[in-house]
């Protein structure tokens, strides 16, 4: 969980409940990096902030108010009003830039998934509650060639967060995997430990 006092991040009713102070990002991230080539992560929004987001970044923002944004290099599937689903990107300490566009407003519970294959990213969702069984279930928002500095193989970490939620709402986040695209193994939340504050 991020060191900021104003960050308030609590496991209730077997989730991951987001919660911060006024213009401060609530944010959990894994515990260790993860090569993200051949991949895919994905989590389930029980309950949705209109400044939210499922991030992949290379480095630790050590308790940033903003989690990644001053980060030189990182991809956001956000989430913003609406219910609407934003992929983003900021490369290199460049500008932010959206990827693509924007998923239709979705209404909870609904599943985000970012893939990685040997060289691309995608942003999917399922409006649905019940978990996707099969790849005909996603809807594609956009892609792109994977741009991060260092390219597909070098490790980062993944994060979910929400800003300012006295504003935008609260988050909460449930059932997260990381997939293995390749072995078709998955790390769930728990048995990988992927995250600092697990569900148990």
């Amino acid at each position: 969980e991020s060191s900021n006092a104003g960050s308030l991040v609590a496991e209730q009713n077997q989730r991951l409940e987001l919660i911060s102070s006024a213009n401060i990002s609530a944010y959990v991230r894994s515990d260790i990096t993860y090569v993200p080539k051949n991949t895919s992560l994905i989590t389930k929004v029980v309950q949705y902030c209109t400044d939210g987001g499922f991030k992949l970044c290379p480095t630790d923002p050590n308790g940033h108010q903003w989690d990644v944004y001053s980060e030189n290099d990182w991809y956001n599937f956000q989430l913003t009003a609406g219910g609407v689903l934003s992929p983003s990107k900021k490369v290199n300490g460049g500008s932010v830039v959206q990827v693509g566009g924007n998923s239709p407003g979705l209404t909870p519970p609904y599943w985000m998934r970012m893939r990685i294959d040997s060289t691309s990213i995608y942003f999917d969702y399922v409006e649905q509650s019940a978990e996707p069984t099969i790849e005909e279930e996603w809807t594609n928002i956009s892609s792109e060639t994977y741009s991060l500095t260092g390219g597909i193989t070098n490790p980062v970490f993944v994060y979910l967060t929400a800003y300012n939620t006295p504003t935008t709402g609260e988050l909460q986040c449930d059932d997260f995997s990381w997939n293995n695209l390749l072995y078709n193994y998955v790390f769930s939340l728990v048995d990988s430990l992927i995250f600092i504050d697990t569900l148990e």
